[in-house]
Order: C-alpha cells, then sequence, then structure tokens
C-alpha cells in the first residue's frame, strides 16, 4: 500500500511529519505520545499501525516535493 500526504498552502506536510517525530521520539508519557499518532491518523488518514511506525522511525517515509510518500505491505 502506498500513502501519499499531500500538502495545502498553509499546511506544509514534510514539515508537520518531521515535527509529530520529533515530538513523539522526546515525549515519555505514552498518553501524550496518543496524540503525535492521533495527528497522523485523523489528519492524514493513516491507520494507527502505519502512524506509530512512522513516528517510530520503524516505516520509512521519503518526500517527494510536498508530499510524504509512505509504502508498506499490505497487511493479510
Amino acid at each position: 500500500m502506498v500513502y501519499k500526504l499531500g500538502s495545502v498552502p498553509m499546511c506544509h506536510t514534510p514539515g508537520i511529519v518531521a515535527w509529530a517525530i520529533s515530538g513523539y521520539k522526546t515525549e515519555k508519557k505514552a498518553v501524550k505520545r496518543v496524540s503525535w499518532v492521533k495527528m497522523l491518523t485523523e489528519g492524514y488518514g493513516l491507520p494507527d499501525t502505519v502512524a506509530t511506525g512512522i513516528l517510530a522511525g520503524e516505516i520509512p517515509y521519503r518526500v517527494e516535493g510536498d508530499t510524504v510518500v509512505v509504502e508498506v505491505e499490505d497487511e493479510q
């Protein structure tokens, strides 16, 4: 599955993802880490497992212009 997280003029997605990764990694309380995951799941429609994987550095992503591209194997 390929997820393409696009930007809009007032919202630069590569910067938001980088900010979320930083916040997730520096937050020690699991309860507060949920808010970073929620930002990606509700804001971009990612499944919880994909959002958590990106934030934890377990799922790589690439930036193409103003778009964040994430490729993951389909869950069966």
